[in-house]
């Protein structure tokens, strides 16, 4: 995106095609860092050609997302370096954008396309935002342990979030009576949150689609993702390997 076109997220079937990711990212604390510090593509004629910083610390507060810091670019401008690129990364800044902003000249958030669990805890995001899905099927019932075993693994999902969120890994849509509570590389259980899972809604077969914590790593997870639009699919985006 361009950092001057700072528009509301588009919608999953909006036609983007790809996402972009730096391999050359530089974090920076604070106003007060050299400038120097922050460049992503320095010459050895003093110039620079751009810079390149991943504002960390707007993926910390919950619900909160801080006002992102793009201080360098201006301060190389004003030290008479030209810094015609000035490129910065976080999905929080990018669906929060701000005036000091304007300074970009390019955006690169990781998931800002997809969203995920972890963007609406940290307040990206509403939960209706979230694009992505990974479907699975039951294929086993087991009262005597109160679970559904699922055909979806850490293979297909990731274990990030396992830890970190009261869904775990994935959260089910529309069944908040549910929750996912284990995984192995090939299977997932799921059970009822409070008293007894009620199977006879769960026959073998059906299809259940789980909403995971973090977008990126289930996504690296998958040859291709199926793009649908009013119960169609009406596309096949197939990623970019390799860094």
């Amino acid at each position: 995106m361009a950092g001057s076109n700072l528009c509301p997220r588009p919608r999953l079937a909006a036609g983007a095609h790809g996402v972009t990711w730096s391999g050359h990212q530089r974090g920076y604390q604070s106003h007060r860092s050299r400038a120097g510090s922050s460049c992503g593509a320095g010459r050895r004629d003093g110039r620079t050609d751009g810079q390149v910083a991943q504002v960390a610390q707007s993926q910390v507060a919950v619900s909160r997302v801080p006002v992102p810091r793009v201080p360098v670019p201006g301060r190389l401008r004003q030290a008479g370096v030209p810094c015609p690129q000035a490129s910065v990364g976080s999905t929080p800044s990018c669906s929060h954008p701000v005036p000091e902003m304007a300074q970009l000249t390019e955006l690169h958030p990781g998931n800002y396309l997809f969203y995920d669990l972890q963007q609406t805890l940290l307040g990206s995001c509403h939960p209706e935002e979230v694009a992505i899905r990974v479907l699975t099927r039951v294929i086993g019932h087991y009262p005597h342990r109160n679970q559904l075993l699922v055909d979806c693994g850490w293979a297909a999902l990731s274990l990030h979030g396992r830890d970190q969120a009261p869904t775990g890994c994935a959260a089910l849509e529309g069944h908040p009576q549910l929750r996912l509570v284990g995984l192995t590389q090939e299977h997932g259980q799921v059970e009822a949150i409070d008293g007894r899972l009620d199977f006879g809604r769960f026959p073998l077969g059906s299809i259940l689609a789980l909403i995971p914590f973090h977008a990126c790593a289930t996504a690296a997870m998958h040859p291709v993702y199926y793009v649908h639009a009013g119960g169609k699919v009406v596309e096949l985006w197939h990623p970019v390997r390799g860094w």
